[in-house]
């Protein structure tokens, strides 16, 4: 056995939820940042988002933003205007609303 294949095979394994940086994809990157926005407020329901916008501050190409933002439309984030673009969802809080 060669002396790589004996380092491979020592190697720790990742603890469980942890992955390796390089394992997220540069779209799973994107859809965080665009998530982390919403959550903290930075992003501002209501707010419309622009592939090119998004796509020059996060310095990412359009086709990983426009990615990003289908997913995000599908996990309710996002809400999709016909012939106008996507917007964020505002988040109501169910215990805060009864």
């Amino acid at each position: 056995m060669t002396e790589a294949l004996a380092e491979w095979e020592d190697a720790p394994e990742p603890r469980p939820g942890l992955l390796p940086a390089s394992s997220i994809s540069r779209r799973e990157a994107v859809v965080n940042q665009i998530r982390r926005g919403i959550v903290l407020g930075v992003l501002r329901p209501g707010e419309k988002l622009t592939e090119v916008g998004l796509a020059s501050a996060l310095q990412v190409s359009r086709p990983t933003v426009r990615e990003a933002l289908a997913q995000l439309a599908q996990e309710g984030l996002l809400t999709a205007e016909p012939y106008r673009g996507l917007r964020v969802t505002e988040i109501v809080d169910d215990a805060a609303a009864s």
